[in-house]
């Protein structure tokens, strides 16, 4: 039963078909198409992206790194007389480190954009 009604329908497509003639259009869509180099660089770039981020918050959440911050914010707040203020280390690190990745995102954003547009 099923047979038949697709030889039905088969029968009805066949005898409706229409050409339409393409007039440059596959070859414009081919043209507009993204390069497939410039894909993978944006793969590579997220990636990497990803990987240098997680590799400066390792840094970040390490004894050797944490120190390393808190000692170089310690003088620069000591050298334009901050720490009258009685500003917390810890809070100003993870307060620079929103900012930083806030403004990361924003700048990888924008360059993909531009990329992908290209």
């Amino acid at each position: 039963m099923a047979d038949k009604e697709n030889d039905i329908v088969l029968q009805f497509l066949k005898e409706q078909k229409q050409d339409i003639p393409d007039n440059g259009f596959s070859s414009r869509v081919m043209r507009n198409l993204p390069d497939r180099k410039t894909h993978r660089l944006v793969v590579l770039g997220r990636i990497w992206s990803c990987v240098c981020i997680f590799a400066a918050l390792l840094f970040l959440c390490s004894g050797y790194g944490q120190t390393l911050i808190v000692s170089a914010l310690d003088n620069i707040m000591c050298q334009f007389k901050i720490t009258e203020l009685k500003i917390n280390t810890t809070h100003l690190i993870f307060g620079a480190a929103a900012v930083y990745l806030a403004t990361l995102g924003g700048l990888f954003k924008s360059l993909y954009s531009k990329i992908l547009k290209a």
